[in-house]
């Protein structure tokens, strides 16, 4: 008897990292899917990295069986996966067209963990280092309330926020542009980038149910009220916390164990990704102090340990083109005719990641010695007066070297090479900016004078 098999989709994480070329272009600049896979496959055949080797995606316990009576395989591919379903192949007016052997119900969900070993996944990309809860990623293809357009799994990013607080490197969106955000001292300034669909802190979702909340020390809260919320607003938890001193981390505990009168939270993996799963956590304290975070919870506490996202797909959404079968139960052959989408014969998902913006700060690798003041063409690209230089804007993180652009308008453009930050270096916090620090020798671009002594 012949076994077939197809893909069913797949997805990609499409880091800035990886794939920034030293002219400074990215693959988030490609309006079109084809192009964007082209630039993983000239990494490839270039032999240099498309994605991180420090990621991988793992089933978690509970999906293992699922997988098995579906007959499904999960397949690794270039900075992502596959998944492939055993098919039957018909011919229906003219066309092959290809069902899954073993019937799939259009609630079939699947949940694949993004996990990360002991590299640097999660310092190279892009994202808030200040939250009151350690969430981890959540994408999927079902919309939870903020409409989707494929093929992006994560959550629209929210438009910019007046009085706000952003940290340096956060998204926003300004119309139709999204904007990145960076300081001039204490000062915010937003600078637009190319693309959109980067993974956001809307997507900040997935807790244990038990989880720590952290509050600053400048937040000087002594009482709190926790209230978790269903979809619909209606509080289905309430846990007050009062004390003496500021509080400072809290453990919140939503484990219904051995209490029948509550209403019983879903939870992932077994809840589909069109439940009611998406819940929010309204903070209040002395003070004035309030917020109000939305919240997925992940029953399954191991599963979560060295995770850094969770992917739920549903195989049929309200969104055809978000779906994994169409709506005749088929496979896509091939995918729907988005704007955005590729000629691959079936679904390709993304997960756009942007990389950690820093400043770059130069100094001098000789200890009795300080950088003089820029002068030249260098003084196009970083300020100071003497001792340390630092770069007039955030730069982001990426494998090839990085090129500051001399004159890009110029036929063919201008660039100039100065040091890059080493991957491993530690980033630096002071105030509302993000630091890199370079060590760099004496030369005719890096003048030196005697340290004061």
């Amino acid at each position: 008897m012949r076994l077939l098999y197809n893909i069913l989709f797949e997805v990609k994480v499409l880091h800035e990292y990886y794939l920034t070329d030293p002219d400074n272009t990215s693959v988030f600049q490609n309006a079109q899917q084809t192009d964007r896979l082209k630039w993983l496959n000239r990494r490839y055949q270039a032999d240099q990295p498309a994605g991180s080797d420090d990621l991988s995606f793992i089933l978690p316990s509970y999906m293992t069986a699922q997988f098995r009576n579906q007959d499904l395989r999960l397949l690794s591919s270039l900075s992502g996966f596959q998944v492939a379903v055993r098919v039957n192949e018909t011919v229906q007016s003219g066309t092959t067209v290809y069902t899954p052997a073993i019937s799939m119900d259009g609630n079939f969900n699947l949940i694949i963990l993004m996990q990360q070993g002991t590299g640097q996944f999660a310092t190279l990309t892009n994202g808030r280092l200040s939250h009151p809860i350690s969430s981890l990623y959540y994408f999927s293809n079902a919309d939870l309330g903020a409409a989707k357009t494929a093929p992006v799994l994560s959550r629209p990013i929210s438009a910019n926020v007046p009085g706000y607080t952003y940290e340096q490197g956060e998204l926003s969106l300004s119309g139709a542009n999204v904007q990145l955000c960076y300081y001039n001292g204490t000062t915010p300034a937003f600078e637009t980038v190319p693309g959109n669909g980067f993974i956001n802190e809307n997507d900040r979702l997935i807790v244990g149910r038990q989880f720590d909340y952290n509050f600053e020390e400048s937040d000087n809260v002594t009482q709190a009220q926790f209230v978790l919320k269903d979809p619909g607003g209606n509080p289905v938890r309430t846990m007050p916390i009062t004390g003496t001193d500021p509080l400072g981390t809290v453990t919140i505990n939503f484990d219904d164990a051995g209490n029948p009168a509550l209403t019983p939270l879903l939870t992932l993996p077994k809840a589909r990704a069109t439940d009611a799963i998406l819940y929010s956590l309204e903070v209040t304290g002395n003070g004035g102090y309030t917020k109000t975070i939305p919240l997925i919870f992940y029953d399954v506490a191991s599963d979560l340990t060295s995770t850094w996202g969770v992917i739920q797909l549903q195989a049929k959404v309200a969104n055809n083109s978000m779906s994994l079968l169409d709506p005749n139960g088929n496979l896509y052959m091939p995918v729907l005719a988005a704007p955005d989408q590729t000629t691959s014969p079936f679904p390709v998902f993304e997960i756009r990641c942007k990389s950690r913006y820093t400043f770059w700060r130069y100094f001098s690798e000789d200890t009795t010695k300080i950088l003089k003041a820029p002068t030249g063409t260098i003084a196009t690209f970083v300020t100071g007066t003497t001792g340390v230089l630092t770069t007039l804007f955030p730069i982001p993180g990426t494998y090839l070297p990085f090129f500051f652009s001399q004159n890009p308008a110029a036929t063919p453009p201008v660039f100039t090479y100065l040091p890059n930050p080493a991957p491993d270096t530690l980033i630096e916090v002071d105030g509302f900016q993000l630091f890199s620090d370079i060590p760099v020798p004496e030369s005719g671009i890096f003048p030196v004078s005697p340290a004061p002594t």
